[in-house]
């Protein structure tokens, strides 16, 4: 993966990608195989954050994104990587105070 983080005396960001490998080498047990291959997918995230000082405290305002290429996500190691996906693009939107 490769990332990056920015930030200022109020602003503050960060971008970041992730790529996993295909994995199509799995465990057998006499000749029969006990996982099944996974395909390589990208995974981006990105996010910035406000922060403020005002009479009452500290406060801030940050949005986030993931997934931003609403890849199809299945992790490897899942044990349910064959029904399930990963969560797809998302967002969140926060406000925080400190006082």
């Amino acid at each position: 993966g490769l990332g990056i983080d920015y930030s200022t005396f109020k602003w503050s960001g960060f971008a970041q990608i992730q790529h996993y490998l295909k994995q199509d080498r799995v465990a057998t047990s006499r000749g029969v195989d006990l996982e099944t291959p996974t395909a390589g997918f990208n995974i981006v995230n990105a996010g910035v954050r406000y922060d403020w000082a005002g009479n009452l405290g500290e406060s801030q305002v940050a949005l986030t994104g993931t997934n931003l290429l609403d890849s199809e996500v299945r992790y490897h190691t899942s044990f349910v990587k064959d029904k399930v996906l990963a969560p797809g693009r998302g967002a969140t939107l926060m406000l925080g105070a400190r006082f």
